[in-house]
C-alpha cells in the first residue's frame, strides 16, 4: 500500500486541521482546496470536514510520528479492519467464506487505495460494520441499545453519509427502551 502513497488533497486539509489543533490555533481548516464555503479559510473544520479523522491523526502526531507515520498508522489500520470483517462475517457464513471475504476486500484495488490515503472511508467502513454488528442487541435491552447508538454517532463522526443510520438506529433505541 505505501508504495504508492501520497498526500491527496483531502488528506492535506485532514492533517492541516490536526496540526493546526495542535500548535493552539484550534479546530480549524487552514486551507481548503475548493472554496464552496463563506467565509474562506480559516474557518471551523467541522463546516467542512468529518472531525474524527483529523482528530484520530493528532494522536499520533503529538507523539512525533511524522505525517508518513501517520499513513503507516492508518494502512495498518486498513488492514485491521479488512481483518475485522472476517469476525463479521462470520456471522453469516463459514469460516473459509469469511476470510475469503476479508481477502477479497482487502486485496481489491479499491480498499488499497481507499488505504493510501488519508481519509475517512477506512474508519467509515469500520464503523459501519461495528454499527451493523452490534444492531442485534439493541433487542437485548437498553445497555445493547446505547452501545450500537454511541457507535453510530461516532460513524457520522467518521463519515457525515453515515448519518442516515443516526434516525434509524435512534427509533430502534427507543423502541427497545420502551
Amino acid at each position: 500500500t505505501l508504495q504508492r502513497w501520497w498526500l491527496s488533497p483531502d488528506a492535506v486539509e485532514h492533517l492541516l486541521i490536526a496540526h493546526q489543533w495542535l500548535n493552539g490555533s484550534g479546530f480549524v481548516v487552514p486551507v481548503q482546496w475548493h472554496y464552496y464555503l463563506d467565509p474562506p479559510p480559516p474557518h471551523p473544520a467541522i463546516w467542512s470536514r468529518a472531525p474524527l479523522i483529523s482528530l484520530l491523526a493528532a494522536l499520533p502526531l503529538a507523539l512525533g510520528a511524522s505525517v508518513s507515520g501517520v499513513a503507516l498508522l492508518h494502512a495498518a489500520l486498513a488492514g485491521g479492519v479488512a481483518g475485522g470483517v472476517v469476525r463479521f462475517a462470520t456471522r453469516i457464513m463459514t469460516l473459509p467464506f469469511a476470510i475469503a471475504t476479508a481477502l477479497l476486500l482487502g486485496f481489491s484495488g479499491t480498499y488499497q487505495l481507499l488505504g493510501r490515503y488519508v481519509w475517512t472511508e477506512i474508519t467509515a467502513i469500520g464503523m459501519f460494520l461495528a454499527v451493523v454488528a452490534t444492531s442485534s442487541r439493541i433487542a437485548n435491552g437498553p445497555r445493547g441499545a446505547l452501545v450500537c447508538a454511541l457507535l453510530t454517532w461516532i460513524s457520522w463522526l467518521r463519515r457525515p453519509n453515515l448519518g442516515a443510520l443516526l434516525l434509524s438506529v435512534a427509533v430502534a433505541v427507543v423502541i427497545s427502551l420502551g
